[in-house]
């Protein structure tokens, strides 16, 4: 992946702290791996079963000083990213960006889009949605009564009606 974890909640849930610089993701053979920004690889380091390096690592400091602009920079540094890792085929989600898509494909690299996670909700994650929303209510209606909330009322209470 190659987002920022702030607009993205693919990578937002690998990578589970607030970061507004983009940084690319890549898991495999069971290794999780994110090259940031130096600033963020001490945050970084400290998230369990993450390895973080730093974007130095993949030669953007080189990339500057030859005069390589951000738009052309950014898909080499997810190349790089790929082939410091041997990865040679990727499962990107639906938002995963076009150019880079593009200058991957142009090297070699094979891109399968996740239409499973494709960044909607799950049945899961609406379920779970629900709850919370059963929860709210009876939270609000024992407030406003004046009591406290059972477990019966919070089982038992019924959603509104969706628009």
């Amino acid at each position: 992946m190659y987002a920022d974890t702030l607009r993205s909640p693919e990578l937002r849930h690998e990578v589970p702290l607030p970061a507004p610089d983009a940084m690319i993701y890549v898991e495999h053979n069971g290794t999780r791996r994110v090259f940031a920004g130096s600033l963020e690889i001490p945050r970084l380091e400290e998230l369990d079963g993450l390895s973080a390096s730093p974007l130095e690592a993949l030669g953007v400091d080189e990339l500057i000083a030859a005069g390589v602009s951000a738009r052309e920079r950014e898909p080499e540094l997810v190349l790089r990213a790929c082939r410091a890792e041997g990865v040679e085929r990727v499962v990107v989600p639906g938002t995963f960006p076009v150019g880079v898509a593009d200058h991957l494909r142009a090297n070699g690299i094979e891109i399968d889009v996740d239409t499973v996670c494709d960044g909607g909700p799950s049945p899961c994650t609406l379920a779970e949605a629900r709850a919370a929303l059963r929860v709210a209510l009876a939270a609000d209606r024992s407030r406003a009564e004046r009591r406290p909330v059972s477990i019966e009322e919070v089982t038992t209470s019924q959603e509104p009606a969706t628009r």
